[in-house]
């Protein structure tokens, strides 16, 4: 009869012994053999894994009446983001499991264990660490015997595959299961390449999380005002971070999901080598050619659909072409970050239309590249990569990026997305009318509409932004101020204050109108699209305080998401509610007065790693499992908050912002 083979993916207390370097005297203090190493040698090799990598597992024969009472130890043991899993083997011999995940069963419970056991029947092999089986009690009347694996058990073992001939294709694994008892589950994992780091998720086939790591890179300043990040950071950090999750997370990996930060630049040849630093979205050098796309026709103008600003990246693109024409000339491709990265694990080249349509590059009536104005501007457009949905599939992961990243080679790869199309759909944001506020260190107001939506309007310098959104047929409307967290945090340095000290001085009864803060420390996008603008406590007198200050600086940060909101309704969308997320409003006294000055319900939500969940969701759909969603397991919302009336102060206040931020702002031009 079989036996089942049951496996906790747990580690061994920091003991890590080489395929073939025997076993320690842990292994040997607890009485548990650790024989044929060979079966652990070739796993390795299979799996492409570095032999210092390896954690010695033990192995051990005991009965179902035996496992039992220790299940609780092996699940608080392997409790890995509360999500204990055993893969039970009833098709391999003991020799073969590691080698060959492709028969396997996921079980979660004793009482799936124990119904896999009234079907199959035989002992059960449990593979775990010392201090686990440290505990675990031999079959009864087997005794040691019945706990050293013999080889001539093996005898009877299955024929194994060819050694050293990995199977490639993970959907062919996942096929290949037991019938009646499921397969090795599928995971997808989702990768955000952020502007200072990159985030990765792992979320199940019911779109539970079960991994997440980060690491983070430089961002670096040759001059002032220039922001560069060199890409080769970016692959060393994904390489770091998607090391880091278990290895028995990313053995079970079936696609991958993409999503980056947006507008910036990466001039690169055929096989993805950088000719020169990313230039990142922050970056304001390309201030000096905006004229040349302010010059252009006005109906080209209206067809780019966007703000003409600094750090997008056809404004980036002509400043590399004007004063480096040398990277242009050796670059076979300008690509975003996260396209970069795909061209990077695939091989091929492309992107979508939400990072697209982002670029000033993008005719947002033909949904295709605005060739005429590449050429207007003398720009390449061989440079531009095809575009292709988000969700398609970009390609299979590579002999080589798969070795470095410990994934199998061909596993599918989504096109992606912008990172904020991504959150927007990791939040659920996937209905026309649906918006959201995030407040971090900047915010973004974002409305969902039709592709239609997105059409070129009458005017030629519109305030907000619209975007193809990462769905079909959809955009979004975007409104981006670049002054919250980041000008409250220059406010808490300066005055020496945490950040409790900070959100403690905070009381919209005691706002004056005579004291205003202009948030714009790095200038403003949304509504003043000027790098230019600047920040400054204005109606100062011996009287104030340090509250007052803090008071006057909030409560500027909160009119510039205003003035944000207020041009979203300018362009004509209808905002009845807001879903509302990010650090920026973890106090509930600044979260309602925000809530009072725009004037529409909030809806407190959190969508940790948004934008690597919508990675997740793309992948998912290049699959053909959409609309699954994802749970963090924190899916409890605070309550709705509902606006109250404005007191004649703050009234009073709003005005005032907004009269003196137009007199010195006319003053500065």
């Amino acid at each position: 009869m079989r036996s089942l083979v049951v496996t906790a993916f747990i580690s061994l207390d920091g003991v890590v012994d080489s395929p073939g370097g025997g076993p320690s005297e842990k292994h040997r203090s607890a009485g548990w053999t650790f024989q044929d190493l060979e079966f652990v040698e070739e796993a390795y090799e299979l799996k492409g894994r570095e032999q210092q990598e390896a954690s010695a597992m033990l192995l051990g024969r005991v009965s179902y009446e035996a496992f039992a009472p220790v299940w609780p130890a092996m699940a608080e043991f392997a409790d890995y983001n509360a999500m204990p899993k055993y893969v039970v083997s009833t098709t391999l011999g003991e020799r073969d499991l590691a080698a060959d995940w492709g028969a396997t069963t996921i079980l979660h419970s004793l009482e799936e264990v124990a119904e896999l056991k009234r079907t199959d029947g035989g002992p059960i092999l449990v593979q775990g660490s010392a201090t686990l089986c440290r505990g675990l009690p031999a079959a009864p009347g087997g005794g040691q015997a019945d706990v050293q694996r013999s080889r001539q058990g093996q005898a009877d073992a299955p024929p194994r595959r060819e050694r050293g001939v990995p199977e490639r294709d993970p959907e062919a694994r996942l096929r290949r299961s037991t019938v009646g008892r499921g397969s090795l589950e599928p995971m997808i994992l989702g990768i955000d390449l952020g502007t200072g780091s990159v985030k990765t998720l792992v979320v199940d086939d019911e779109g539970s999380t079960v991994a997440a790591t980060e690491r983070a890179y430089a961002v670096h300043a040759p001059q002032t005002g220039w922001s560069e990040t060199d890409p080769e950071a970016w692959w060393q950090a994904l390489v770091g971070a998607v090391r880091s999750l278990p290895e028995h997370v990313r053995r079970q990996v079936t696609a991958i999901g993409l999503s980056g930060q947006m507008h910036s630049l990466v001039l690169c040849t055929d096989e993805g080598t950088p000719v020169r630093a990313a230039i990142l979205w922050s970056d304001a050098r390309s201030e000096a050619v905006l004229p040349a796309f302010r010059s252009l026709s006005l109906s080209q103008r209206r067809r780019l659909g966007n703000p003409i600003v600094a750090g997008m990246t056809g404004p980036s693109l002509l400043w590399v072409a004007r004063n480096e024409p040398a990277a242009v000339s050796s670059a076979r491709w300008a690509l975003q970050p996260k396209d970069w990265l795909r061209l990077r694990m695939t091989g091929v080249a492309a992107t979508d239309p939400s990072d697209a349509s982002a670029t000033l590059l993008y005719d947002i009536e033909a949904d295709a590249w605005a060739r005429d104005v590449l050429e207007t501007l003398g720009l390449p457009a061989g440079l531009l990569p095809p575009i292709a949905p988000s969700d398609a599939r970009g390609g299979g992961l590579t002999e080589g990026p798969a070795h470095d990243l410990g994934l199998q080679p061909g596993t599918p790869v989504a096109v992606g997305a912008g990172d904020t199309a991504a959150a927007a759909l990791g939040a659920g944001l996937v209905r026309e009318g649906e918006a959201q506020l995030s407040v971090g260190t900047g915010a973004q107001i974002v409305v969902i509409g039709s592709a239609e939506g997105a059409s070129a309007g009458p005017s030629t310098e519109p305030a907000v932004h619209r975007f193809r959104s990462a769905l079909p047929g959809q955009s979004y409307t975007m409104a981006a101020m670049q002054n919250a967290g980041l000008a409250l945090n220059w406010v808490r340095s300066l005055l020496g204050i945490t950040w409790e000290e900070l959100y403690a001085s905070f009381d919209a009864e005691r706002i004056r109108p005579a004291l205003v803060f202009l948030p714009y420390l790095s200038g403003e996008r949304t509504p003043l699209m000027d790098s230019t603008a600047r920040a400054a406590w204005l109606g100062l007198g011996l009287h104030h305080t340090r509250d007052d200050l803090v008071r006057a600086a909030l409560a500027g940060v909160a009119l510039s998401i205003l003035d944000g909101f207020l041009e979203v309704q300018a362009a004509g969308m209808s905002v009845e509610s807001l879903r509302v997320t990010g650090g920026g409003l973890r106090d509930a006294r600044f979260a309602q007065f925000l809530c009072d000055l725009l004037g529409v319900p909030f809806q407190p939500t959190e969508t940790p790693r948004a934008s690597a969940a919508g990675a997740v969701e793309l992948a998912r759909r290049m699959l053909g499992r959409d609309g699954q969603g994802i749970r963090s397991g924190h899916e409890a919302s605070p309550p709705r908050m509902e606006p109250r009336p404005l007191t004649d102060d703050v009234r009073s206040l709003v005005t005032t912002f907004h009269r003196v931020r137009d007199r010195l702002l006319r003053e500065g031009a």
